[in-house]
């Protein structure tokens, strides 16, 4: 795998760096992040950013990694802590050898020392949580960063700018700003290696993007330290992808979802008035309300004492929806209707929905056929097919929304 022909281009409106990306099979992309010339001084021209997205999917592969390009030394040689990492956890990754020019790279004039905090955010439960618990602090979060082509595919234009709207009025009511960074990453990623495999790298690379500006950018944790596992975003993983001027942090491993949500979500009218935490993607929905997301983030704020508050979340929870989700519990993030339950019982809160919760965790120890089978089409379509029945499932109608088929499954809990 090689990377060259590392462009920095200035538009009337936007700044761009891009790559050109062979593969091993010979295939070649050209990946870019973009973002508005109101950021130009933050862009590097340096080859960071895509040694960070590029070295995972190469170690899946087993192609070695040729940078043609100016790299961090301290980036260049955390590659070998990270590949010791990955193939350490023993999901099929494995090392190669990874070739560039180690240099700290030219630095902006106008940002020779890069002075300003940022996190990623979605105005989900992680990124609030991250934003408020640093926000009062000295080092308190100046920007957040917003990425169309990640979580958001490219060609759904119409769902981003909602979202887009939602974060820039929290910003402003925050007192932040938003730097929006478009790439066609995942794109062109996905079809050599999941997603969620490359998660952390992404958000890696697009902060190594921004590291003429930044000098520190947090990645929101999901999971509490006793609920890790082999993830693609990890607090182990994500700072190794540092360099000298910039540093990345994974945060909010000292605290679950459910606690989270009870002790800094439940409190803040800002969260509960903006929260967006469906990852489903439906047309002209701010959050689905059905989704297993949406249902279990309307429970943890139910135990929080919280529901009623919501302004973004209706404030009745579908029982029956609830019963029907199935939890890979051979995960430990999965774990959180467990919390739930707990929550429930200890408060003596809704008999009703304690019974389905708890059945909901005994019926996932023991999956249902539909649920199995559903489960074995996923394994051949991934080992087999190159993902097309992912990629039709998953895909978007040309009205921008997801498909029939999709909002069926997704309601049925043949997928979640």
């Amino acid at each position: 795998m090689k990377i060259n022909n590392i462009t920095r281009k200035t538009g009337t409106k936007h700044t761009t760096l891009s790559a050109d990306i062979t593969f091993g099979a010979g295939i070649k992309e050209n990946l870019y992040l973009r973002v508005a010339n109101k950021y130009k001084h933050f862009v590097v021209s340096d080859a960071n950013p895509f040694l960070a997205a590029l070295l995972l999917p190469s170690m899946r592969k087993k192609e070695d990694l040729t940078i043609e390009g100016d790299v961090s030394p301290k980036l260049l040689t955390n590659t070998r802590s990270i590949m010791n990492l990955v193939e350490g956890w023993k999901v099929g990754f494995e090392k190669v050898s990874v070739k560039g020019k180690a240099k700290s790279g030219k630095t902006s004039p106008l940002n020779l020392n890069p002075s300003y905090s940022a996190s990623f955010f979605t105005g989900g439960v992680d990124s609030f949580y991250t934003f408020l618990k640093h926000n009062k602090k000295k080092d308190a979060i100046t920007h957040f960063i917003f990425i169309h082509g990640c979580d958001i595919p490219l060609e759904n234009k119409e769902f981003f700018d909602d979202a887009l709207k939602s974060v820039q009025i929290i910003a402003k009511e925050a007192g932040v700003e938003v730097i929006v960074v478009e790439t066609n990453m995942r794109t062109i990623l996905e079809q050599h290696l999941e997603w969620e495999w490359e998660l952390g790298s992404a958000l890696s690379s697009v902060a190594l993007f921004l590291s003429n500006g930044l000098k520190k950018v947090y990645i929101p944790s999901g999971l509490r330290s006793d609920q890790l596992g082999p993830y693609g975003t990890h607090p182990e993983l994500d700072p190794l992808f540092s360099t000298e001027k910039l540093e990345i942090i994974h945060d909010g491993c000292e605290s679950s979802r459910i606690e989270k949500v009870a002790n800094s979500i439940a409190k803040s009218p800002l969260a509960l008035k903006y929260l967006r935490v469906c990852c489903q993607i439906i047309k002209g929905k701010y959050n689905c309300n059905e989704c297993v997301k949406c249902e279990q983030t309307k429970m943890e704020l139910l135990c929080a004492g919280a529901l009623n508050k919501a302004k973004t979340l209706t404030h009745t929870i579908d029982v029956d929806l609830v019963r029907k989700a199935i939890y890979n519990t051979k995960l430990n993030y999965n774990l959180f209707p467990e919390d739930i339950l707990k929550s429930l019982k200890k408060q003596n809160l809704e008999p009703a929905l304690q019974e389905a919760v708890a059945f909901s965790i005994e019926k996932s120890k023991h999956l249902p056929l539909s649920r199995r089978g559903a489960n074995l089409v996923a394994e051949i379509d991934k080992k087999y097919l190159d993902r097309r029945i992912y990629k039709f499932v998953f895909g978007f109608t040309e009205k921008e929304d997801r498909t029939f088929l999709y909002k069926f499954l997704s309601r049925t809990r043949l997928i979640s």
